[in-house]
């Protein structure tokens, strides 16, 4: 089960790489697709483990 402060840190990973992608103005769809990939499944992990509690 996941935490707030784990979704949190999910989202800021994702936030991290997408910034990365924006700043560098990306063209190519497969540009950090390995790091975008895997901050994304991080954070639908984390969402979906999320305990309600």
């Amino acid at each position: 089960m996941s935490t707030i402060r784990e979704v949190r840190a999910a989202e800021e990973k994702m936030k991290s790489v997408l910034d990365v992608l924006h700043t560098a103005k990306a063209e190519d769809p497969n540009y950090l697709g390995t790091e975008l990939r895997s901050a994304s499944d991080e954070y639908e992990r984390a969402i979906r483990e999320l305990e309600w509690t």
